[in-house]
């Protein structure tokens, strides 16, 4: 859930995008009623899971609420900051999973893998220069093989619900 000091931010940003965004829902920005809804419609397209501002995650999908946001402000300066915030936060759990790859297969980096993961999807040989809205479809796939390689080799059962 996003903290009050996440809420302050996205609110100000809001305050030079929102024309930008009601307009293109075909809203008014001067109407409270149509200003809330333009507000939701925008919220649900950047996170893809909730229209409250009040649920959004923090993490990346608060980042990318932000950084769209700025974008529609106009705002370039905040824009970079946001996506240079996506980027560390792709490029740190990125590492933590190659490195977990490596400890379960018990060798320093698993790249032959990854590359192949890489090589088949048309990326570039590094992770580094993939796009950031690819880098979350290759982590999946890195994952899932994560989850894979600790049910076999370790009997793994994954998480239950009640845990």
């Amino acid at each position: 859930m996003a903290s009050d000091k996440q809420r302050n931010q996205f609110f100000r940003v809001w305050a030079h995008a929102r024309a930008e965004i009601c307009e293109r829902y075909d809203l008014c920005a001067l109407v409270k009623d149509q200003e809330r809804e333009a507000r939701h419609k925008w919220v649900m397209e950047c996170t893809r899971r909730t229209e409250n501002i009040n649920a959004v995650r923090p993490g990346n999908e608060f980042s990318r609420l932000m950084l769209q946001t700025a974008i529609a402000a106009g705002d370039y300066r905040e824009a970079a900051y946001w996506e240079l915030d996506v980027a560390k936060r792709w490029k740190f759990f990125m590492e933590q999973l190659l490195r977990q790859l490596g400890e379960i297969a018990r060798t320093d980096r698993p790249w032959e893998y990854v590359q192949g993961i890489f090589a088949h999807m048309r990326f570039p040989r590094s992770w580094q220069d993939i796009p950031e809205g690819e880098l979350e479809k290759v982590w999946q796939m890195l994952d899932t093989h994560r989850r894979r390689m600790l049910k076999r080799d370790h009997g793994w059962l994954g998480l239950r619900k009640s845990d």
